[in-house]
């Protein structure tokens, strides 16, 4: 009887060994004794470039910063200033300048609706190994609008947000973006 309890506490150990230093897919560590704990998580916020970064950046503008006000289909350009990652909280925080416009269909063509052309500030989880979409900040408006930007911004990126950007450079336009996709065709940026 003391065999058999001894055969099964040894199986259990081994089993358990087996779990936290072999599972490939459960734990991710330094070294195979090593108690380090790396979530697949953080694992990708620390393979995350800066085109994966401008993507879910490009998707998200439109729909998180300007709500259509005319029916239409809002399109958005940016400069992305930079951004910053955080593995503790899985949280990537980008710093952009967004250009967006919503376009509506008048007379067969594309017409402008509402607008924004601000610095904003995004935040994304990162779950499952892409980015989710967290908050959106913009800044205040008047005289708090150049303090705003400082208190969302991180100080390497102030002077430039606060500077006024040429849109015009911003590649590719709302307005060509709307003309594309009103007239059928299929553009991938990414």
């Amino acid at each position: 009887m003391k065999k058999i309890i001894i055969l099964i506490v040894f199986a259990g150990l081994i089993a358990g060994l087996y779990y936290f230093v072999f599972s490939k897919d459960e734990w991710k560590s330094e070294s195979p004794l090593s108690d380090v704990f790396v979530s697949d998580e953080e694992e990708y916020i620390k393979s995350i470039n800066d085109k994966d970064v401008q993507k879910y950046v490009f998707n998200s503008l439109p729909e998180k910063v300007l709500k259509p006000e005319f029916g239409g289909k809002v399109f958005c350009s940016s400069k992305m200033f930079g951004y910053e990652t955080d593995v503790k909280t899985n949280i990537v925080s980008v710093y952009v300048y967004a250009y967006c416009e919503e376009y509506y269909i008048k007379n067969d063509k594309p017409v402008l609706g509402s607008g924004i052309s601000s610095p904003v500030k995004l935040t994304f989880k990162a779950q499952k190994k892409e980015l989710v979409f967290d908050s959106l900040t913009v800044p205040k408006d008047g005289e708090e609008y150049i303090s705003s930007i400082r208190s969302m911004y991180p100080q390497k990126y102030q002077d430039e947000a606060v500077k006024n950007v040429d849109v015009n450079t911003l590649i590719p336009l709302p307005k060509t973006q709307a003309e594309n996709y009103y007239k059928g065709k299929l553009e991938v940026y990414f």
